[in-house]
């Protein structure tokens, strides 16, 4: 087993960052230089005292390789930070050399779940949602269970207050949470709207989502979409 490193004396030494990190250095302003990487994010980075920050990357790095060999799709992902978990779960579909599928789908709920942008990746997730197989995998047994009681035609609803998020993939059975969604950040050069759409059947639905305490609906087929600006 190899020797732990001395965390405090690699936090002080002097070492300049890894050349594969300084494409990855950005200026901030009134943050000042970010380390902004698919593996390793660290603000008020010291490019000369980085020999934490390149220990942290080459286990990053050498642990990514091992998941992508071994075809393990959660760790491949999760070793990730937050902004790249989309492009990590693209990746491993496309290089991985074999895939579980069932854990596969998994993770597209588990990263759709932890996505805050989901409409400025529309087309990648369009892609994802689109791709054959078992996507029944990416709910959980409760998830489920309730899209196998929902009847059709369905009514759903979807809040948003910018015109890019018009057509979006995430609408939801609540039409008051649509409502709170539309207006949870208002802006003067943004007006709250909400569109209410019908699903003509079950294949419609890519996924439903309830872990977030919501009635998450996933669909690329919202027909009939009524749009009105909320006061």
């Amino acid at each position: 087993m190899s020797k732990q490193p001395d965390l405090m004396e690699l936090m002080n030494r002097d070492e300049p960052l890894n050349p594969e990190l300084m494409p990855w250095v950005q200026d901030v302003p009134k943050l000042g230089r970010m380390l902004n990487n698919p593996l390793v994010q660290e603000l008020f980075i010291n490019e000369k005292k980085a020999a934490f920050v390149n220990y942290r990357y080459i286990q990053k790095k050498e642990a990514v390789e091992k998941a992508l060999k071994d075809g393990d799709v959660s760790s491949y992902i999760w070793l990730h930070e937050r902004p790249y978990r989309l492009q990590a779960l693209i990746e491993f579909y496309n290089e991985a050399e074999h895939i579980d599928w069932p854990k596969y789908w998994k993770a597209v709920g588990d990263v759709w779940i932890d996505s805050e942008n989901i409409w400025q990746n529309k087309e990648e997730w369009e892609s994802i949602w689109g791709a054959s197989g078992d996507k029944a995998k990416a709910m959980d047994a409760a998830e489920r269970k309730k899209l196998k009681s929902l009847k059709f035609p369905l009514t759903i609803y979807r809040g948003y207050s910018s015109t890019g998020e018009i057509d979006g993939l995430s609408w939801t059975l609540s039409k008051d949470k649509a409502i709170w969604f539309a207006k949870r950040l208002l802006s003067k050069n943004h007006k709250a709207h909400l569109a209410t759409a019908t699903l003509h059947n079950r294949s419609d639905v890519d996924a439903l989502f309830t872990r977030r305490g919501e009635d998450e609906i996933v669909t690329r087929y919202a027909r009939n979409i009524e749009f009105e600006e909320l006061k």
